[in-house]
């Protein structure tokens, strides 16, 4: 028998020994860096953003739209509401010139003019 004693041999991987140390006995490790995370806050801020402009945008110059279109609608119906009372006042003028054209005293006046004479003019006269 040999001097040295008989080991038997060490497997390749060995859990480490967790020893605790004190504060005083660690050296100053750098601090770690963190990863910078982003809110959803953040991320859906500008987002949020432009949506309301461009929807409050959108609103006002639809409203602006509206509002210039009503105003043509009413420009357009007192146009059209004028030009209609001209037009009744023509259409009475007219019946009014048709009327007295058409009338039996301005017959018989527009046939005396022209030397004309109604057939019926000497029964009337006799008083049949």
């Amino acid at each position: 028998m040999s001097a040295i004693p008989f080991r038997e041999a060490e497997p390749l991987l060995q859990p480490r020994p967790r020893v605790r140390h004190r504060a005083s006995d660690e050296p100053a490790a750098a601090p770690r860096r963190r990863k910078i995370v982003r809110r959803k806050a953040s991320v859906v801020g500008p987002a949020f953003v432009v949506f309301s402009m461009s929807f409050l945008v959108a609103y006002t110059g639809s409203i602006l739209l509206g509002n210039a279109v009503a105003e043509q609608a009413k420009f357009s119906a007192r146009r059209a509401a004028t030009r209609s009372e001209f037009a009744r006042a023509e259409v009475d003028r007219l019946q009014a010139h048709i009327d007295r054209t058409t009338s039996l005293r301005s017959v018989e006046n527009w046939a005396s003019a022209r030397g004309m004479t109604s057939a019926f003019r000497p029964a009337l006269e006799a008083g049949h």
